[in-house]
């Protein structure tokens, strides 16, 4: 997976992707930007750790925030929106 963006990421922030890609692809498959994304909201907690969390769910979301709100503009451009592979509700 490759993501380009418009600067490049903080430390924190390219270890959580580093990390949410490589729980994504010990998976198998090929993921796409909307997994890393839902991987990144479970909160899983090999996440936490390298985000130093402290074993807070409430940390982990301050740690994280600021990831998931510059993933939000691909979601809202109707043409990512219409390139992401449909995935089925649970």
């Amino acid at each position: 997976m490759h993501i380009q963006r418009g600067r490049f990421p903080g430390d924190r922030e390219q270890t959580l992707i580093d990390e949410a890609i490589t729980l994504l692809e010990s998976g198998g498959g090929r993921p796409a930007l909307v997994d890393l994304l839902e991987v990144v909201r479970r909160a899983p907690r090999e996440l936490g750790d390298v985000a130093l969390d402290r074993d807070s769910l409430d940390r982990y979301r301050q740690l994280t925030e600021e990831l998931r709100s510059r993933s939000r503009p691909f979601f809202a451009d109707p043409w990512v929106r219409s390139s992401l592979p449909a995935r089925p509700r649970r």
